[in-house]
């Protein structure tokens, strides 16, 4: 099987340099952390685990701040900053439940919240179904029924949820986060990365554009974002048309 991933992304962050346009590759960032591959990638799905969220949510706050002057604490997403909790052998992929438990372990699940005291509210608007809900990080961000095995299973095929995934849009607040409206078109790589820039911002919107009724121009018009992060995946860019102008 021929693997052209590397040339495509190389193109595609090439176009993006010719243009200008400021850019933080994940192949650089993650590596670059320290840890081994199976501590923020999946084994048997393609997406990153959570640790690679909070990785590139620093980076990204880490170059907004840089880039706008604004003052973030990007130290509040250190990992000693948080409590975690795993959960062993829970996640089964797609790639998983093509092979069968018998050929492969689930992925475990670690979830992450801050040692410090939070304050949350999220608005999420997922095919309609509507989530108004206002508590610390840990009650009000994270999705803990995705942490629940599936009826007669020893796994969660959807565990991978914790954080939010595929909804239309998250709107979160945090009064205690710095004066800045951040703006991340997401989709289900970047999608926890809105949940740990909350932690950071006073409004974080993730939208997933594929779901929206508003265009980006409207979603800019609507809440006049201090900074817009388009967070894709390559294969968002490679086979979704999008336009932002």
């Amino acid at each position: 099987v021929l693997d052209h991933s590397s040339e495509i992304a190389q193109d595609i962050t090439a176009r993006l340099d010719a243009a200008g346009i400021d850019m933080i590759d994940s192949r650089e960032v993650l590596p670059a952390s320290g840890l081994p591959l199976t501590d923020y990638l999946m084994v048997t799905d393609q997406h990153w685990a959570t640790r690679a969220a909070i990785i590139m949510a620093q980076a990204i706050a880490e170059r907004v701040n840089e880039m706008t002057g604004a003052a973030m604490d990007v130290s509040l997403l250190d990992i000693d900053n948080f409590e975690t909790e795993l959960y062993p052998r829970l996640f089964l992929g797609k790639y998983g439940q093509r092979i069968g438990t018998a050929n492969v372990d689930p992925d475990d699940i670690t979830v992450y919240w801050p040692k410090y005291e939070t304050e949350i509210h999220r608005y999420t608007d997922y095919l309609g179904d509507i989530t108004d809900i206002t508590g610390p990080f840990r009650d009000s961000v994270i999705r803990w029924k995705y942490l629940e095995k599936d009826a007669g299973k020893s796994y969660n095929i959807k565990a991978y949820f914790d954080y939010g995934l595929t909804e239309n849009y998250d709107l979160y607040e945090n009064p205690n986060g710095a004066p800045l409206k951040i703006l991340l078109l997401k989709d289900s790589y970047s999608a926890p990365i809105g949940s740990f820039l909350s932690l950071l911002a006073k409004d974080v919107a993730a939208v997933d554009l594929r779901r929206s009724e508003l265009s980006l121009q409207e979603w800019i018009d609507q809440l006049q974002p201090d900074v817009v992060v388009c967070a894709y995946s390559m294969q968002m860019l490679r086979d979704d048309a999008y336009e932002f102008q």
